[in-house]
């Protein structure tokens, strides 16, 4: 995409925290770009790349996510990761690592379902982080849209205009020429799934309902909950034995409540 954030170097203190789910997507998609390369004999990659008539006929329903970590050439995974680690890395130590990869793999599928929806995409395979990564940059630019940033690494300018300006290069692309093997209407799903994000507390609330922080809270307290419930249950079978106790006496209890009671007991010495 041509364009790197010149406060890289800057001393917000962002640069100088340690982005670490960015650090690995950007290690998954080399070691994905050199697996491909590796098994190119066995056709690895046209498992992995997303063709629309592959997931709808052959349900290849894995092809959505995986398509984002595959890259067909040098410059194409250069220029994705190095956007991914510019902006990426702002956005993780604003939001978490959890959060950031929440929106990273929304951006992405979104990204892959404008393109399913695409009639001249359904043969086509559609590769590259480029979809998740243009909504990195719309979400940079919502949050810092007065930033100013390089664009092609040349020419300053604010980060709004910037992926306005990308926006509207996509856009003509997509509408005045046919498919010349960039698939722009990709791109354009990606930028606009983050946009949705964004702006809707509704789907960051969703998206949070399913994250593994949310999903171990919910554990622990229904532990505590069940913990809680069990010693309640223990403590009021103590009370109605002791009540018969001081009623009946202690010959009136089974031999099992007798050792119920000797067994708690216990448990409250220690």
């Amino acid at each position: 995409m041509g364009i790197s954030d010149r406060s890289y170097y800057s001393d917000t203190g962002f640069s100088k925290r340690i982005a670490s789910v960015v650090s690995r997507l950007i290690l998954c998609n080399i070691c994905v770009f050199f697996l491909v390369f590796l098994f190119r004999p066995l056709s690895l990659g046209s498992y992995l790349v997303l063709t629309p008539k592959n997931v709808f006929f052959h349900l290849m329903f894995w092809q959505p996510i995986s398509y984002m970590f595959v890259h067909y050439g040098f410059f194409h995974i250069l220029m994705n990761m190095l956007m991914l680690w510019f902006f990426g890395k702002d956005l993780e130590n604003i939001w978490g690592g959890e959060k950031f990869l929440q929106f990273y793999l929304f951006c992405g599928i979104g990204a892959a379902l404008c393109s399913l929806s695409i009639p001249v995409y359904w043969n086509a395979h559609v590769a590259g982080a480029s979809g998740a990564v243009f909504g990195v940059l719309v979400a940079y630019a919502f949050l810092f849209p007065e930033r100013e940033i390089l664009l092609f690494f040349i020419v300053p300018m604010k980060m709004k205009y910037a992926v306005l300006l990308f926006v509207g290069i996509n856009l003509y692309n997509a509408i005045a020429s046919s498919f010349d093997g960039t698939a722009y209407f990709t791109h354009l799903g990606g930028g606009l799934f983050g946009y949705l994000y964004l702006k809707n507390s509704k789907i960051q609330r969703l998206l949070a309902f399913f994250s593994w922080s949310e999903f171990k809270e919910n554990r622990y307290n229904a532990r505590i909950i069940k913990e809680n419930r069990q010693k309640e249950a223990v403590r009021r079978k103590v009370d109605l034995l002791l009540d018969k106790i001081a009623v009946s006496g202690i010959n009136s209890l089974t031999r099992q409540e007798k050792s119920f009671l000797k067994h708690q007991s216990r448990q409250r010495q220690t």
